[in-house]
């Protein structure tokens, strides 16, 4: 099964492995690499800009409740 733009993204961020690393690991080219994450970072973008108030309300409500 073909790597998803989200596993490269995990591999990426969580692991804080390079395009050549993660490219190498998966045996795909680094090309392919760098489209997923532009794919990926696109979604996140698109998510909290529609999602932004609602993400924002939560981190200070779990702020808050951590603090009390």
């Amino acid at each position: 099964m073909a790597p998803t733009k989200e596993d490269i993204y995990q591999l990426s961020r969580n692991e804080e492995l390079s395009h050549d690393e993660i490219a190498k690991k998966l045996n795909i080219s680094k090309n392919t690499v760098k489209n997923h994450m532009v794919e990926a970072t696109k979604f996140i973008r698109n998510y909290v800009s529609k999602n932004g108030s609602i993400i924002c309300f939560l981190m200070a409500a779990s702020n808050y409740f951590r603090s009390n």
